[in-house]
């Protein structure tokens, strides 16, 4: 847990994992500056969306210059706190690329977590959903979404994304934990992805039964979810 040691263990992760596209939550602005220490100088320009109301944390997306040119990138705040008290701070960062003929756009977002009794019309992750499908949907364009959704599969969270066209990248695979919370494996991570686009997904380390996260072989207490993405035959 010490901040130094997972930070070089995080980096090297991101690294090995030679992505076009990386998308991580809950990054403190040092984490970032640290990542992006590492990780520009190999070719990506880094972006990075920072949470409301005090929280320390955002949402950070690298890009392979090379592969890519990000044309825009903007942070989408959520406005979900009518009848709540106040917005809940979340955000989901939204960078829009130039990929050929494809019109396509990364959105990284972490979800608010809701406990289980409370009713679906007052969540806040049916809310956030919600504002970020209509957000992707003025676009235009294809779109992967991902992150920490902090449901469970089978939620109305993720019904919204399907009714909204979005297909999970995995689920055609088993379907295991995505992370370890408390000492419980639990699937709360996702990597979805519009109608034009097909996904050729990697299986996810499989931790069942593992009760320490992070270790030396995970950094995070969150696994990373893999997979190429090619257009759709027209």
């Amino acid at each position: 847990l010490e901040p130094a040691r997972r930070r070089r263990a995080l980096l090297s992760v991101l690294v090995e994992a030679h992505a076009d596209v990386l998308c991580l939550q809950e990054v403190e602005p040092e984490v970032f500056e640290h990542l992006a220490s590492g990780l520009e100088p190999l070719g990506y320009a880094g972006h990075y969306g920072q949470k409301r109301r005090g929280r320390p944390d955002g949402c950070a997306t690298f890009v392979r210059t090379e592969r890519f040119e990000a044309h825009h990138a903007k942070v989408l705040h959520y406005a979900d706190g009518e009848g709540r008290g106040g917005d809940s701070g979340h955000v989901a960062l939204m960078v829009t690329l130039g990929a050929a003929d494809l019109s396509l756009g990364v959105a990284n977002t972490h979800l608010r977590w809701d406990p289980p009794e409370v009713m679906e019309e007052d969540r806040w992750a049916i809310r956030q959903v919600a504002a970020l499908v209509a957000a992707m949907a003025g676009d235009g364009g294809e779109w992967i979404v991902c992150g920490d959704f902090n449901v469970s599969p089978g939620d109305p969270a993720l019904a919204h994304l399907e009714r909204a066209g979005f297909a999970d990248a995995h689920r055609s695979l088993s379907r295991w934990p995505t992370c370890c919370a408390n000492g419980q494996g639990q699937t709360l991570d996702y990597l979805c992805h519009s109608s034009g686009l097909v996904a050729a997904p990697a299986q996810v380390a499989d931790i069942r039964g593992v009760t320490l996260l992070p270790s030396p072989a995970h950094p995070s207490d969150h696994l990373p979810l893999c997979a190429q993405f090619a257009a759709a035959a027209r």
